[in-house]
């Protein structure tokens, strides 16, 4: 992932919501987008977009502890329903898929930051 701020970051909601949504990953879903809002340290923090019925199969980060929030939607996630306002954190090498439920999907809030 390249750069894309050091030091403070401020975004209002109009900024966040003019970021640039990119495709996850090569071989990810169709559908799954993400935006970087920060990275510096090691330490990422973007939103994810999963379309309803789209799961983003499991997969682990490999030295990153991963916090995520649910801010949009609802999630399936470790066997559970996970609505607008959850959390969960999965430790680095912890494997995990997420699903986008319907009507709408998720979008989710996480940061990963590196486990030492």
């Amino acid at each position: 992932m390249k750069q894309v701020m050091v030091g403070d970051v401020v975004m209002p909601a109009a900024e966040v919501a003019k970021r640039p949504w990119e495709p996850l990953a090569p071989g990810a879903p169709a559908g799954i987008a993400n935006t970087i809002l920060s990275e510096h340290g090691g330490t990422i923090a973007g939103v994810l977009r999963i379309p309803a019925g789209v799961t983003l199969p499991a997969h682990a980060h490999r030295g990153m502890g991963h916090h995520v929030w649910v801010v949009d939607g609802a999630a399936h996630a470790f066997d559970r329903s996970l609505p607008r306002g959850s959390y969960w954190f999965v430790g680095a090498g912890h494997a995990h898929a997420i699903e986008g439920l319907a009507p709408d999907g998720c979008t989710l809030f996480y940061v990963d930051v590196p486990e030492t």
